[in-house]
């Protein structure tokens, strides 16, 4: 959206100077021409008073017209949005109807297929086994699938074929309620609402009490920048969590998912504005939130793959290596490739 944005600003200046250099062209080439006829005698001072009348008059008219019309654009523009915001597909078709119910975690994507409207598959032949309670990674460029599998998780998207089980539940049979009670999702932007940081975190546990909310700051590790407000937990935080920088609000995300306790936790990103020591306090806490939980840890950084039983390296919609984090980091090409290049753009 910020770039359709951009490229209607530009074009509207654009047209604009071009209308406007048009204008100072004719109107050079007028004033030229009166100067000649009136240093001839073939033009009156009264008559070019007129002419300039006349022209002044006719160019407020054109901008005027010319306005009208950029702003008619933009206007469709805006109508179009609109249109494609009302005819976007909604949940209404989701026809899963049983409850799902997670007891050991495992979750098995068999032969996944998936593509975005007017765009070529994201996902295709996916096959991934995560055992119970295993801390999984999933690695890989930017565009490779890996949010577009956590968000089929949620019930976001639906396969086109193939199928995603958990403990021998496939997910297009249970209800989205029930879906995403059992699965919690940290995503790399953050939604904060404007309010106070306790009600951003009942979001996650309506009806959680002040010492739950508490431990679940304590274990994010933000615990000890709210308590220094004058508010504490009641300060608002403003539209967007813009009362809060990157990191504040990364970790007021990852207290809510404290704070909701599902059976299986998606981390997409949860760390990427986080400072090494935070991200070091932060994998402390994993450590104890994570044990006996399925928990897959979209990550771009070695540090929180490190931290997995297991890691699986995405490239074009499928998995290409699969295997122990520390294991791949020593004979896995791919592997150290791309967190060699994280490191070199990380550096920079």
């Amino acid at each position: 959206m910020f770039a359709v944005n951009i490229k209607s600003g530009v074009s509207t200046i654009t047209a604009q100077n071009i209308i406007n250099g048009t204008n100072l062209i004719i109107q050079l080439a007028i004033f030229t021409l009166a100067a000649y006829l009136v240093s001839g005698g073939g033009m009156t001072i009264g008559l070019l008073t007129i002419v300039i009348a006349y022209f002044t008059a006719l160019t407020g008219q054109v901008r005027q017209t010319s306005n009208s019309y950029l702003d008619a654009q933009n206007r469709v523009g805006y109508i179009q949005h609109i249109y494609d915001f009302m005819n976007a597909p909604t949940e209404d078709g989701w026809q899963g109807v049983n409850t799902l119910e997670v007891e050991n975690g495992e979750i098995v994507a068999e032969n996944i297929s998936f593509a975005y409207q007017k765009s070529s598959n994201v996902l295709h032949g996916f096959n991934l086994h995560i055992k119970p309670g295993e801390r999984f990674a999933l690695c890989g460029k930017s565009g490779c699938g890996k949010t577009t599998f956590g968000y089929m998780l949620l019930g976001f998207y639906g396969a086109q074929s193939g199928s995603i089980t958990i403990d021998g539940q496939n997910l297009s049979d249970c209800s989205l309620k029930s879906i995403r009670q059992n699965i919690g999702m940290i995503s790399q932007d953050v939604l904060l609402f404007d309010g106070s940081i306790k009600e951003n975190l009942l979001l996650g546990k309506p009806g959680a009490s002040n010492d739950e909310i508490v431990s679940s700051l304590q274990k994010a590790g933000i615990w000890e920048h709210i308590s220094g407000l004058p508010e504490g937990i009641n300060t608002i935080v403003g539209s967007k969590g813009i009362g809060l920088s990157g990191g504040q609000k990364q970790r007021i995300a990852i207290a809510r998912i404290y704070l909701k306790n599902p059976s299986i936790i998606i981390f997409d990103e949860a760390t990427s504005s986080l400072d090494s020591e935070t991200e070091t306090q932060i994998h402390e806490a994993w450590k104890e939130m994570l044990t006996g939980r399925t928990s897959i840890i979209i990550a771009h950084r070695q540090s929180s793959v490190i931290l997995c039983d297991r890691a699986a390296l995405m490239e074009n919609g499928k998995i290409i290596e699969i295997g122990v984090p520390e294991d791949l980091e020593k004979s896995s090409v791919a592997f150290k490739e791309l967190f060699a290049l994280r490191e070199v753009n990380v550096d920079a």
